[in-house]
């Protein structure tokens, strides 16, 4: 087992997940479908398989100015509908490290501007000209930077809570984690992040399964769980979504 200083199991980090939605190919038979990327075989942490976009809270995400542009969410609602969340603070910034880690692996920005409007695909581009997507030189802030010179602000009420996930004691890295819905913005199409991300597809949440039942997709098993609860959705609307409590 993998322990802190203090001998104790490896404290879990706050991370954020984001189940990307949207409407089926015409002939589908399928609700909705859902947006996986698949991480390169020789990364040490889930190396092939087939992932939400996702990753740990990074300190940016938390800081005041960051969180003011949090638009149709309060620190304490989101407190309150994180059932354990450390406080406010950190409850609020779920929802920005959702947003970024959305941006940073599958180059979609779930933004809107001061007009309440979704962002262009040819802002979006710009954005990814501009800002570094790893996890070195600073990327988060400079990423959060841009929703300051941009005017941006990331839309809470388009990324509803979903499930709350937490790593078991033992592995070396383990996360805390809240999963996210969210439709993929109008107009936007996923640009993966080109050494963190080796492929990627949509699928609906059934035929996911299936592959998954087949041995042909690679899956975790919170990733199941959540596609078995989307499987219960007859269509791809965030606001349907109501929180659930799976093992942790």
């Amino acid at each position: 087992m993998q322990l802190d200083p203090d001998n104790t199991p490896k404290t879990a980090r706050p991370a954020s997940t984001v189940v990307l939605l949207r409407e089926p190919a015409p002939g589908s038979d399928q609700p909705f479908e859902v947006y996986f990327t698949r991480r390169p075989d020789h990364f040490t942490f889930v190396g092939g398989f087939h992932v939400f976009p996702g990753g740990a809270m990074d300190t940016a995400d938390a800081r005041a100015a960051t969180l003011a542009r949090v638009r149709g969410l309060a620190a304490e609602k989101a407190h309150a509908e994180l059932t354990g969340c450390a406080d406010p603070t950190t409850a609020l910034a779920h929802w920005v490290t959702a947003a970024r880690e959305v941006f940073e692996e599958a180059g979609v920005l779930l933004a809107v501007n001061s007009s309440g409007e979704c962002v262009s695909e040819e802002l979006v581009r710009d954005i990814l000209a501009t800002v570094p997507r790893s996890h070195e030189h600073h990327a988060a802030e400079a990423f959060l930077d841009q929703l300051d010179r941009l005017d941006l602000a990331i839309d809470a009420r388009s990324i509803r809570y979903f499930a709350h996930w937490i790593t078991p004691p033992g592995p070396p890295r383990r996360f805390d984690t809240r999963f996210f819905v969210a439709r993929m913005p109008a107009g936007q199409t996923p640009v993966p992040h080109p050494t963190e991300v080796a492929g990627d597809t949509w699928l609906g949440p059934n035929a996911a399964i299936a592959r998954w039942e087949a041995g042909e997709f690679s899956l975790m098993p919170p990733s199941v769980f959540t596609l078995q609860q989307l499987a219960n959705f007859p269509r791809s609307t965030p606001s349907s979504a109501t929180p659930t409590s799976p093992p942790t």
